[in-house]
Formats: C-alpha cells, sequence, structure tokens
C-alpha cells in the first residue's frame, strides 16, 4: 500500500500533501472491513468517477431573488468508488477526517447533502438504483451507513 501511494505521487495522480493524509494501514484495514471484503468481491466497480450534473441554483444558494431559482448550474462530482450488487450499485466515499468511530456517525452527518447528490447524480447516469451508501473513515475504521 506504501508504494502504490508512493507510485500515486509520483505519477501526479495525488500530492505529496495527499499522500500524507492518507494512512495506509487505514487502507489495509478497509480491505478487511467487511465493506472492502464486498468491494473486493463484486466483479464490476468503478474508482474515481466523475459525473456532471444539472441542478437549480436555489437548491444551493440562499438568498437568491425567486427569478433566479430556477436557472441551471452544473455541479461535478467525483465518486470515490461504487460497485454493482444485485441489481443495483453500493457507493463508497473515503473520508481522511482524524476522528474516533464514536465521532463517525455525528461527523457523517456532515457529509449527507454531498452523498445526496452523488446518488442523485449516479442514479441518473447508471439508470440503476443506488442500494445503500457509506462513508468509511479511514482513520479510525468506521463505516457509516447513510
Amino acid at each position: 500500500v506504501e508504494e502504490q501511494l508512493d507510485g500515486m505521487v509520483r505519477r501526479g495522480l495525488i500530492s505529496a500533501r495527499q499522500r500524507d493524509a492518507v494512512s495506509a494501514q487505514g487502507i489495509l484495514e478497509f480491505f478487511r472491513h467487511p465493506l472492502g471484503t464486498r468491494l473486493r468481491r463484486a466483479e464490476k466497480k468503478e474508482r474515481e468517477f466523475d459525473f456532471y450534473m444539472e441542478i437549480p441554483a436555489g437548491e444551493v444558494t440562499d438568498g437568491l431573488p425567486e427569478a433566479d431559482r430556477d436557472e441551471r448550474i452544473l455541479l461535478q462530482g467525483i465518486a470515490d468508488c461504487f460497485f454493482y450488487e444485485g441489481d443495483g450499485v453500493v457507493l463508497i466515499d473515503y473520508k481522511t477526517d482524524r476522528i474516533t468511530a464514536e465521532e463517525a456517525p455525528a461527523r457523517a452527518e456532515r457529509y449527507r447533502m454531498q452523498m445526496e447528490y452523488y446518488t442523485r447524480g449516479l442514479r441518473e447516469i447508471l439508470g440503476c438504483p443506488i442500494r445503500e451508501r457509506y462513508l468509511y473513515f479511514l482513520h479510525c475504521g468506521q463505516a457509516v451507513a447513510l
């Protein structure tokens, strides 16, 4: 895992600062976790999946005049990982927050809106339901279903 992270820095895929934020041990523990095991076993999976979607400006910007609330804006997302299971998709977003397992559920709430948009965008693009959504906190090894 350490070698892969260092290689990603050399190839310019991540910065040295991003590399320092990632725990190699945390990644290893993820693949030992039941969620990581499911990912490994999945026949079809995607990583770093870029997508775009249009949304009304009023969804993300408070205080707009009524006339501008329906204006469409482009929202970009990068889904860390998802895999197909049965007739749907399991979405995973990795987080490097330095928190304890006990703090993970409350911290996950901060990311709920992001996951809502990812779910909506992926469902539209992939044409299938997003059955499960998880935030996986690498530092404490905790998966939180949203």
